[in-house]
């Protein structure tokens, strides 16, 4: 099965989802990250 990722929009057979959650720390959507996406967006938090 190919995922879709929703930040770059490339097609990848593994991905990862990402809970975003508000500013009022309610569940606002779930994200489906490909591997480097994923990477990036957890050195960003790592970093931010």
């Amino acid at each position: 099965m190919a995922y879709t990722c929703q930040d770059c929009g490339r097609e990848s057979e593994t991905a990862h989802t990402v809970t975003i959650y508000d500013a009022t720390g309610v569940e606002d959507r779930l994200d489906v990250l490909c591997p480097e996406c994923y990477e990036e967006w957890l050195l960003s938090i790592k970093h931010g």
